[in-house]
């Protein structure tokens, strides 16, 4: 059975280092998948196509979409560490006998439909 319960201050705190840690390796990702980018379109290649691999051309579009991924996780955890700094109602969902570590941050966002139910 899961239950709602207030997050203390010591949740918050973990929470806004785990988003905070969270968001360096993204950042580090999206620096990494720009600088692959980069490299694929200066590479000098004249051909089109290499016979052993795969086309200039796929290479540059996966690395673009997993760069476009990393910005759209970026976003989401600026979105979510702004919430947690500016929502007083956020609160843990737990399982019954669950350790502390299975404890799920729960806000209501921009765009939910009801807010987060208080606990009974």
């Amino acid at each position: 059975m899961v239950s709602l319960r207030p997050l203390t201050s010591r949740d918050r705190r973990a929470l806004r280092t785990a988003l905070f840690e969270a968001t360096i390796r993204t950042d580090e990702q999206i620096v990494a998948l720009t600088h692959s980018f980069d490299n694929i379109v200066r590479g000098g290649r004249d051909d089109q196509h290499d016979p052993e691999g795969t086309t200039i051309a796929f290479e540059r579009a996966q690395v673009r979409s997993l760069l476009d991924q990393a910005k759209t996780d970026r976003a989401a955890l600026q979105d979510a560490t702004a919430r947690l700094a500016t929502t007083p109602t956020a609160y843990a969902r737990t399982a019954r006998n669950a350790s502390a570590s299975s404890a799920c941050w729960s806000s209501p966002g921009p765009h939910a439909a009801s807010p987060v139910p208080t606990p009974e």
